[in-house]
């Protein structure tokens, strides 16, 4: 069941990529977003090339049931596959939001996306605490 399931959204995703939304915007990669322990969660994660060739991270994220924590906001982040290098692309308001990836950002090198939640504390780095996070396919 879990290979048929696989194999759909393997589909799914192939036929994805191609579609042109006729606005001039192409999908360029899609993975959905998996929650980390402690977290239920839902979601995907969208790259599209726009009309006038810049890139942007199209996030869609449902967080059914959150622990218990101190209250804060959900940022978007790019991440290198060994989870050390850190992009922030800004703060997720809401379950969805579109961020612009900077064009010197190759995604080879940062294809993990990660939503955070980051307490009111004032520090820009990552705070660990990682909702949901999927992997572009490069």
């Amino acid at each position: 069941l879990v290979g048929v399931a696989a194999g759909v959204a393997g589909a799914e995703v192939a036929q994805r990529l191609t579609e042109d939304s006729g606005e001039g915007e192409t999908v360029v990669a899609v993975t959905p977003l998996d929650p980390l322990p402690t977290w239920l969660a839902t979601g995907d994660a969208t790259v599209v090339r726009l009309a006038d060739g810049d890139r942007e991270l199209r996030v869609d994220l449902n967080v059914t049931t959150a622990p218990s924590r101190d209250p804060g906001f959900r940022e978007v982040w790019l991440v290198d596959r060994g989870v050390t290098k850190f992009v922030s692309l800004g703060v997720l308001a809401g379950g969805t939001g579109s961020f612009v990836i900077p064009a010197a950002l190759d995604l080879a090198d940062y294809p993990v996306v990660d939503i955070s939640l980051e307490p009111y504390d004032g520090q820009p780095a990552h705070s660990g605490d990682s909702i949901a996070r999927g992997i572009l396919p490069t």
